[in-house]
């Protein structure tokens, strides 16, 4: 098992971080915008205001759902990257074996 130095992980973290950020923040937006020209809408007769505003925050809803779903499949493929560039890396052992001297459980039989 590959250990993750904390210093990538607190510079991944950050990075998620701001993207989770920008996600909120675009989503939020459109779907205020939509809540306010649909609450808009509801005073007077134009049903035209509530459908616009009811897009608008469906949009909304629906861009900060994407952003989750894109978020985890980040992490899922960074993960594997991950794991493929540890599993292409020789092995380093812990302490060298002497000549001679068996390796493995199975070598002493």
């Amino acid at each position: 098992m590959a250990a993750v130095n904390v210093v990538d992980g607190v510079k991944y973290g950050f990075v998620l971080l701001g993207y989770f950020i920008a996600v909120f923040v675009v989503g939020g937006v459109l779907f205020g915008i939509g809540l306010a020209v649909s609450a808009g809408g509801t005073e007077g007769n134009s049903i035209g205001f509530v459908l616009v505003g009811g897009l608008l925050a469906l949009i909304g809803g629906l861009v900060i759902n994407a952003g989750l779903f894109g978020v985890l499949y980040k992490i899922v493929a960074d993960g594997v990257k991950r794991g493929i560039e540890t599993a292409s890396e020789p092995a380093m052992s812990a302490e060298p074996s002497e000549p001679g001297e068996p390796t493995t459980r199975d070598d002493r039989r």
